[in-house]
């Protein structure tokens, strides 16, 4: 799980969550880490006794194994975050559209009035553009 790598590496969360929304974590272990380390920022505190109040004993086992592992040198945590933003920031891309493609071929589409079915068109070319300029990106 890429948040333990942030848990190691804070200065690379504020990054992550300019671009990373919780609505777009599926992982309820992402989204608990998430929360707490949002709750850190926020109050201004770094200390480790934050991460007690897990309830579910093997994330928190996880959280404090990657808080007292090893050293991340020789490790690109940079590039790591950044594909994880990227990877993340796709699959929300790619669902919407999903749903959108679903609206329009539900048939439902001539049902709707003309502005509500451009309105879909629309929003469907916006996420085409989305998605192609993600995938030509090349950091955060």
């Amino acid at each position: 799980m890429f948040l333990l790598l942030i848990l190691k590496n804070r200065q690379y969360f504020n990054v992550f969550i300019r671009q990373i929304k919780i609505s777009n974590l599926e992982d309820e272990n992402a989204k608990t880490i998430y929360t707490i380390l949002e709750d850190c920022e926020r109050n201004g505190n770094n200390d480790e006794s934050a991460f007690n109040s897990i309830e579910n004993n093997s994330l928190r086992n996880m959280v404090f194994d990657a808080l007292s592992g090893t050293d991340n040198s020789g490790f690109d945590v940079k590039a790591a975050v950044n594909d994880s933003i990227k990877a993340i920031k796709m699959r929300s891309l790619l669902e919407r559209r999903g749903d959108i493609i679903s609206l329009i071929n539900s048939g439902d589409l001539e049902k709707m009035k003309s502005e509500e079915s451009s309105g879909l068109l629309e929003a469907k070319i916006r996420l085409d553009r989305e998605i192609e300029e993600l995938r030509k990106s090349e950091d955060f």
